[in-house]
């Protein structure tokens, strides 16, 4: 686990939980690992039973109550938490999470004095100033709830957490160069989000500053060329201000630049959107031809198949669809597009 090897590790805990089914630190292990795999269920769970194996471990009930509480349960987080600060009570983070738990049950003066005597104890816990944010969000006082997360980032300033209320706090203000400086800020932090990008380069084009859109949009392309979601937003958005020609001549130039099948498949639907059918299906039938990687020609045939149904001739279609579901029985885009004809 601790050399980054999640699955041989899995492997490992699951062995030793077969000969001890009881034992809490394998059972802890087995949280963190689906944790780190976003599997917040299985986490829960494995965290939940690594408590109940061992009631005095002060990690797992830990964890138990901060994913318990995300699930919106606060009483069963508050039972979790009393255990924590019962545990430890020199320990900010059980009283952190007592507040987090208090605060969703509208619990208003408790919240507060939990997440203080969180804070008197390490002063950089931003569970603690998010509670107490939180609260002056409840008590309809933004500006106070604000001035929290200014005062916590001074501390903390690389918590995505406090930064993230922040951009919430400043657009709901109406505030759009905080807006913009907080964006900046996430994507400093967090360079592999490209959703902070995105966010950015929308919110520029909102404010009608095309230029610095654009700008944008290019530096995180040429940092992340194979990205999906930072290509679609980028022809969006020079489909929807420069129109779809300048967004195919732009896709154009980085189909030329790289072999990737994406490239080709976004380009096609851009033709598809300006009413160029003929060369959508050109280019699809030329990268079916030169491809060699198999899904890139059936996604390709998948392709080709709904441009023939658009134009009008749904037994062909149908023919391309059934070549592709002969091959991969479980391809769901043809399967679906089958059973829609």
């Amino acid at each position: 686990y601790e050399q980054g090897d999640l699955v041989k590790a899995t492997l490992e805990f699951k062995n030793a939980l077969q000969i001890n089914p009881l034992a809490s630190a394998h059972q802890y292990y087995m949280g963190l690992i689906a944790q780190k795999q976003n599997n917040i269920g299985a986490a829960m769970d494995a965290f939940r039973k690594a408590a109940g194996s061992d009631p005095k471990t002060f990690d797992a009930n830990l964890k138990a109550g901060q994913l318990v509480l995300m699930t919106g349960d606060a009483d069963t987080a508050l039972g979790y938490a009393d255990k924590v600060v019962a545990l430890a009570p020199g320990k900010s983070e059980g009283h952190a999470l007592k507040g987090a738990s208090l605060l969703l049950k509208n619990k208003l003066p408790d919240a507060e004095k939990e997440a203080k005597a969180a804070l008197a104890i390490d002063p950089k816990n931003v569970d603690a100033m998010i509670v107490l944010a939180g609260k002056q969000v409840r008590d309809a006082k933004p500006a106070d709830a604000l001035a929290i997360v200014q005062d916590g980032l001074t501390r903390a300033p690389d918590s995505k957490d406090l930064l993230l209320l922040k951009l919430k706090l400043v657009y709901d203000a109406k505030q759009p160069a905080e807006v913009e400086a907080v964006l900046r800020r996430l994507h400093e932090v967090d360079p592999k989000n490209e959703a902070y990008v995105i966010d950015l380069a929308n919110q520029l084009a909102q404010a009608n500053r095309l230029g610095d859109a654009e700008d944008v949009f290019r530096q995180a392309v040429a940092a992340n060329p194979t990205s999906d979601a930072l290509l679609s937003a980028f022809a969006g958005f020079l489909a929807s201000k420069k129109g779809v020609d300048e967004a195919i001549a732009e896709i154009s130039k980085l189909a030329g630049q790289s072999k990737d099948g994406k490239y080709v498949f976004l380009l096609e639907q851009l033709y598809i959107k300006s009413g160029k059918l003929g060369d959508a299906k050109a280019l699809l039938t030329k990268f079916q031809q030169s491809s060699t990687a198999v899904n890139d020609k059936l996604q390709a045939t998948v392709e080709l198949a709904r441009i023939t149904i658009l134009e009008g001739d749904e037994k062909a279609g149908l023919d391309q669809l059934n070549s592709v579901i002969v091959q991969d029985p479980g391809n769901e885009t043809a399967v679906l597009l089958r059973g829609a004809i």
